[in-house]
């Protein structure tokens, strides 16, 4: 397979997800490499979650500003999330609860 051609699982393209490589030799038989593709496809997570209209505006927004894409935004804010996690520990938890319930009143 060449660099180009899209990979789909279920009638869904990865290509644009992924830049995925065979992992074995160009000798192997086809279905070895579909194998070898989806085991590279297992190592990268898809989340999919509902989010409110009003913070997925927000969220877009800021990627226009930043001139970036939406799904960057929302990993580098991930990133950051869990960043903050780890060097506070439940501590973080415990303020964003508290913002949530003032958002919520």
């Amino acid at each position: 397979m060449s660099g180009r051609e899209s990979i789909s699982i279920n009638g869904l393209a990865l290509s644009h997800l992924l830049h995925l490589k065979p992992l074995g030799s160009k000798k192997q038989h086809p279905a070895d490499v579909r194998r070898s593709y989806r085991l590279e496809v297992v190592r990268m997570g898809v989340l999919i979650f509902p989010v409110a209209p009003q913070l997925r505006r927000d969220i877009g927004r800021i990627a226009e500003e930043e001139q970036s894409t939406l799904r960057q935004i929302c990993k580098m804010l991930m990133y950051e999330g869990v960043e903050s996690y780890n060097r506070e520990g439940s501590k973080f938890m415990q303020k964003l609860l508290a913002k949530q319930k003032q958002r919520a009143k």
